[in-house]
């Protein structure tokens, strides 16, 4: 029997839009395939942990500008490709595509899909509160706004406008659930 290519879906949205969320509901309606769940900034985690900096979003974002500016445009795509690449799975949810390289490694992989997480910011801003990231609790509206306009940042929704499918998170839990399942 011929083992079926894996499937590798690329999430793009802003902060607190979903995006993990999204790899969590696919998961479990994905019942019997192996769905491996990664992100782009797992690689930046990483390196803040070996270095022993603490894992904030200004230091993930300072990081991947400076690898950017530093070793060249698509120095983290092309990192992540390789460990795409090394994944034995059936489906593989890559979140956190922020960059327009990150987005054309994606396109080159053949039958990668991309999706496109949104919510409007009251949602996003709330969500802050559950403390789903860390440190993201105790952040001002003003500085959710501030970090929303970094670099990283700057090519989300022009990614979003690409993408194969846009799932709306401003909603309960369970009506996204509702929407992945319907994806």
């Amino acid at each position: 029997m011929k083992k079926m290519k894996k499937v590798i879906i690329g999430v793009v949205g802003k902060k607190l839009s979903g995006k993990g969320t999204f790899g969590m509901f696919l998961r479990e309606t994905c019942v019997g395939k192996h769905v491996v769940l990664m992100g782009f900034s797992d690689i930046l985690r990483d390196t803040l942990r070996d270095w022993d900096i603490p894992e904030t979003r200004h230091n993930l974002q300072r990081l991947a500008i400076f690898m950017n500016h530093e070793f060249g445009e698509g120095t983290l795509a092309r990192a992540v490709k390789r460990r795409l690449v090394r994944i034995d799975a059936d489906i593989v949810v890559i979140d956190g595509v922020r960059w327009l390289s990150d987005r054309d490694m994606l396109r080159k992989i053949r039958g990668c899909m991309m999706v496109y997480v949104t919510a409007n910011i009251s949602y996003r801003f709330d969500r802050r509160l559950a403390g789903q990231k860390t440190g993201e609790a105790s952040v001002s509206r003003e500085q959710f706004l501030i970090e929303e306009q970094a670099e990283p940042e700057q090519y989300i929704e022009e990614i979003g406008m690409s993408a194969d499918a846009t799932i709306e998170n401003n909603g309960t839990p369970e009506e996204f659930r509702t929407k992945v399942q319907k994806l």
